[in-house]
């Protein structure tokens, strides 16, 4: 059964994803902030650039979950709009709740599953077990295995142990970057961790 994230889940991921990361001692920490300013006890426990009495630095960490647990949708869109400049808009965000397109550096409210969901089953549909032996494949070393860096052969030889027969290896996996339910990293094949439920749904469809 697919586990989904909740709302405060996929917002800190979400924020991870696009924003920069504050650290104490530095001039630009837009989070930080923002934190403070919404009431955290956390961050208002650090002074203004960033140190408690103890002269301890705050947790970078901890700022994003203090932010996805306070933020409204409202006050996220209007962040996003006060410091576009500084977004990472190399990356995407598709999930359940939020998408941001990082070619457009554009954030809304909403999902696009069920287009993204229509284009893989297209794709399970048109390449049959041999794409779905794939999709299995870069689930379960991402996911169960939690190898995502340089996994190239491990999801090739997982493929193969699924049931992947032929050639078209590379073509399938290509398509399915396409509709970016994979990352576009071939030495590290990934599934963006928003979208693992999705991919859950799929495989159990």
């Amino acid at each position: 059964m697919a586990k989904y994230l909740t709302k405060e889940e996929e917002r800190i991921i979400l924020l991870k994803r696009i924003f920069p990361a504050s650290y104490h001692g530095s001039e630009n920490n837009i989070l930080f902030e923002k934190c403070k300013a919404m009431g955290s006890s956390y961050c208002s426990s650090f002074n203004e650039n960033g140190y408690n009495d103890k002269y301890m630095g705050f947790d970078s960490d901890k700022v994003y979950a203090e932010i996805g647990k306070l933020i409204t949708d409202g006050g996220l869109l209007k962040i996003f709009e006060e410091h576009k400049e500084i977004l990472h808009n190399y990356y995407n965000f598709y999930g359940k709740y939020y998408t941001y397109e990082g070619k457009e550096n554009k954030l809304s409210i909403g999902s696009k599953w069920e287009i993204v969901g229509k284009e893989t089953e297209k794709i399970i549909n048109k390449y049959g077990s041999n794409a779905k032996a794939i999709l299995r494949a870069v689930y379960e070393v991402n996911h169960i295995e939690r190898e995502t860096y340089k996994n190239y052969w491990l999801v090739k030889t997982s493929s193969a142990n699924n049931g992947f027969q032929g050639k078209g290896w590379m073509t399938i996996l290509s398509q399915f970057q396409l509709v970016r339910i994979i990352g576009n990293d071939v030495r590290s094949i990934e599934i963006p961790e928003e979208m693992i439920p999705l991919v859950e749904e799929i495989l159990e469809g």
